[in-house]
């Protein structure tokens, strides 16, 4: 079984790829942004640990032991790379429409990651459609939301 941070960087790579093939040069300039990257990428990470410890009230963990939540990662990234692009004198709605299709692709390939860490596995249930997963100490019937939205997709 793959480690869950190698699903992210799977993702994270994938989405710049596919950005890259929808961004037209001509509308915007792609250059000027791309500084923001690495500082768009640190906040969206160090948010999406923010997030998930204040949902899930726990104290804080390990760098390597997941715990990441996308709600926080796309608020921090997005405020910081909408930022940038306003900062220098793009059009951010053109910005944002070239960023979503590498965004979901790439969230979509993170989400595997999530079930490999098992910290997203989901309350334990007794429902009908519950599904088995691993919660990082032993299997159990959750109400999974990352599985759920897999098969839905």
């Amino acid at each position: 079984m793959f480690p869950w941070w190698s699903f992210l960087l799977l993702g994270v790579g994938t989405g710049f790829v596919v950005c890259s093939m929808v961004f037209d040069p001509s509308r915007m300039s792609v250059l000027a942004w791309t500084p923001f990257l690495p500082l768009s990428l640190l906040t969206g990470y160090a948010t999406a640990r923010v997030w998930w410890r204040v949902v899930h009230r726990q104290t804080w963990w390990r760098i390597g032991s997941g715990g990441l939540c996308i709600q926080g990662a796309l608020l921090g990234a997005l405020t910081i790379g909408v930022g940038g692009v306003v900062a220098i004198g793009d059009p951010p709605l053109y910005f944002l429409d070239a960023l979503m299709p590498g965004l979901f692709v790439g969230m979509a390939i993170a989400r595997v990651g999530c079930l490999c860490a098992g910290c997203c596995a989901g309350r334990p249930t007794e429902s009908p459609w519950a599904l088995w997963s691993y919660s990082g100490r032993a299997g159990e019937r959750t109400a999974d939301s990352p599985r759920w939205e897999q098969n839905r997709a």
